[in-house]
């Protein structure tokens, strides 16, 4: 007998801005966005997202790395595109 395949869902709101990011079904999952989460984070760490992370010792390094990695990836995308 087959398994069964399992959807994850993969499309959120975020709790505090109400943006929707992702794909698939909208099963009101929620969580915070990248952007709100970095507005917090700049709060508490002004450098964060500003440049590529190089103190691995940073408590926020490895949210950091990501959210410049998402921003540079969205930039390469605009100039392609622009």
């Amino acid at each position: 007998m087959a398994e069964k395949a399992t959807t994850t869902a993969t499309k959120y709101h975020c709790i505090r801005c109400g943006k929707i990011w992702g794909d698939g079904a909208d099963i009101d999952s929620y969580g915070v966005c990248i952007d709100c989460f970095a507005e917090w984070a700049k709060s508490k760490m002004p450098c964060f997202g500003s440049e590529f992370p190089s103190d691995v010792n940073c408590k926020f390094y490895k949210y950091c790395k990501e959210y410049y990695g998402i921003r540079q990836n969205l930039s390469w995308r605009l100039s392609e595109n622009g």
